[in-house]
């Protein structure tokens, strides 16, 4: 706490006319409310008399970040009431890294011809203080590494490592000659521990094509409106890039019938009347979305009453929504191209030796069964995936190809590959050998990495590679009555800071295990990515890792060496688990 105190108090020196904003790591010692709209408040001071057009900037930057929780009455009285009128602070916010301060400087600009003519003597230097500006208007620009951008629906965007941030600040002098803002860009600035304080980390969760499974769609609300911001998010639907895959059963038009109440651990929601129109099932899916949403952001509410012009509605008939439907499996194990499974540090054959006989598998992926798994596996020659059915040693040719990538099973227990070099479609068969190719345009010519389908079944990630550069795709999958997939959405980029990657795994319903590196050159690490955040390194890989696999979370990340060790998250540490392996699977 002392030293939150310290900070603020740097903070209020800085709008005072300190020369840069301070660093802001130490915000990290409040542990607010997630939940409770308005638990903090960081707080500024306005313009004071005679600041200098770089004071008058870093106080409006710091002001306007410290805005986010109320009405940026405070930013705004470092704007001329023009610019205070017109600026809309809540269109986005740019994020920068906390090493970084706010050192705003004077455009240059090239003179006209009379002025050159008539410039000053070359030996006299000009003035470096922009408040010497004889014209009472000067120009300043703030310069800042990126680290992402958030949206006003709350859609975060990571910025590449190269990104920038550049701003301009157009500032006159008033009829009391003090330096005011007249015209700056829509939105915020600010640090990226700012940030963490004022916005939460909020998935909202909407239905499959099933209703069966939920599948997350990530945001970030501001701290002080926390509640009222996620349920107009929920009552809005899914990202646009979601729409095709996820959709809500809260009726469109629905609105909040007053502030929700909070009681200790309990909330309760009113909403205005659409929804009783719908019947008892389609309410228990709608009831189910809004409590899993504000029971799952870090948030200390463990209940949620949900009902409708103060009729309570009927949850039921609706089963609790999985958004990462994953149980507990054993790894499995490729073994001179045969699928088995790890148990006891050793690789235990999978299926029977007549069926060993008709596989030679050199990549492996393994169905969501819990008994009796499906096998895909990729041929030596990279042409042919095949199924192997662990019950009945069926052996089944799925896809034909002529450079194949590893497969993916769904929860479905259809398989997913694409050829390395894409053709613009990836390739899904069913476990009986029905094909269906999905048009990809986004996919042309890249070469294809990895692919793999989030544990619900409703995105698939890509990694590929496009004129020697790295990204990272997610897609909505499309799929019919039957669940049959039958197209992709326009993707979304994630993981933008990668300079080079080669494995991944869903880890969550909203982040993946990748193996790879932020800088070309440095040592590969395995990250978590967002889908919709920012990403963080989880831990150096096993000496040797050249693939991985994961369950849910980080600790379950299981890795394999070119030499064939397979080693699992021991705490901080890695430990071998079997050694002679080819390839390591969970399912997925």
């Amino acid at each position: 706490m002392k030293r939150f105190l310290c900070l603020i108090c740097a903070l209020a020196l800085a709008v005072a006319g300190c020369g840069t904003l301070p660093r802001s790591g130490a915000v990290k010692e409040v542990s607010p409310s997630p939940t409770r709209d308005g638990s903090i408040s960081l707080g500024a001071a306005p313009p004071v008399v005679g600041a200098s057009p770089e004071q008058i900037v870093q106080g409006f930057l710091l002001a306007a970040a410290a805005g986010i929780d109320g009405e940026f009455a405070v930013a705004r009285q470092f704007l001329t009431n023009s610019a205070a009128e017109h600026w809309n602070p809540r269109s986005q916010v740019r994020v920068y890294p906390d090493n970084q301060n706010v050192d705003p400087t004077e455009k240059q600009t090239a003179p006209s011809g009379d002025e050159a003519d008539e410039g000053e003597d070359p030996g006299e230097e000009e003035s470096p203080t922009p408040s010497a500006a004889p014209s009472g208007r000067v120009v300043l620009t703030v310069s800042l590494s990126s680290i992402g951008t958030l949206d006003d629906r709350g859609q975060y965007v990571e910025s590449s490592s190269d990104a920038v941030i550049n701003t301009e600040f157009t500032l006159e002098q008033n009829e009391r000659d003090e330096w005011r803002i007249a015209a700056l860009d829509d939105g915020t600035i600010m640090s990226e521990h700012f940030f963490a304080q004022s916005f939460v980390r909020t998935p909202l969760y909407f239905l499959d094509n099933s209703s069966h499974y939920a599948i997350t769609d990530l945001r970030w609300y501001p701290r002080s409106t926390f509640t009222a911001s996620t349920l107009q998010g929920l009552f809005a639907g899914p990202a646009d890039w979601l729409k095709d895959a996820a959709h809500s059963a809260i009726p469109r038009g629905t609105q909040l019938n007053g502030a929700p109440a909070i009681d200790g651990t309990k909330m309760s929601v009113d909403l205005t009347a659409e929804i009783l129109t719908e019947d008892a099932s389609i309410q228990a899916l709608a009831v189910a979305q809004i409590q899993k949403t504000l029971t799952t952001a870090g948030s200390e509410i463990q209940t949620v009453e949900v009902t409708a012009m103060g009729t309570p509605l009927d949850a039921t008939s609706g089963s609790e929504l999985e958004a990462f439907p994953f149980g507990s499996y054993p790894v499995a194990a490729l073994t001179q191209g045969n699928p088995g499974y790890i148990e006891n540090d050793r690789a235990i054959p999978a299926i029977s030796r007549r069926a060993a006989e008709l596989v030679d598998f050199r990549r492996l992926a393994v169905s969501y069964a819990d008994e009796s798994p499906l096998y895909a596996g990729l041929s030596m020659d990279g042409t042919t995936i095949s199924a192997v059915a662990a019950a009945t040693d069926a052996v089944t040719t799925l896809i034909r190809g002529t450079s194949l990538l590893e497969p993916s099973v769904d929860h479905f227990d259809w398989t997913w590959t694409s050829e390395s070099t894409n053709p613009g479609s990836v390739s899904v068969a069913s476990a009986s050998g029905q094909l269906v190719t999905l048009t990809s345009p986004w996919l042309r010519s890249a070469k294809i990495r990895d692919i793999r389908v989030s544990r619900e079944g409703g995105r698939l990630a890509v990694l590929a590679e496009t004129g020697g550069t790295i990204h990272l795709y997610v897609a909505a999958i499309v799929r019919d009555g039957a669940n049959t997939p039958v197209g992709l959405g326009e993707p979304i980029e994630v993981g933008q800071r990668l300079s080079d990657a080669t494995s991944m795994a869903w880890i969550s319903s909203t982040e993946l295990a990748v193996l790879g590196r932020t800088v070309s050159g440095a040592d590969t690490s395995i990250y978590a990515i967002s889908i919709g955040g920012p990403m963080s390194r989880i831990t150096n890989p096993f000496a040797g890792t050249v693939r991985l696999t994961a369950g849910r979370g980080p600790q379950s990340i299981v890795v394999v060496t070119e030499s064939g060790t397979a080693a699992s998250r021991n705490g901080g540490a890695w430990r071998t688990i079997a050694s002679g392996v080819e390839d390591v699977a969970f399912p997925g």
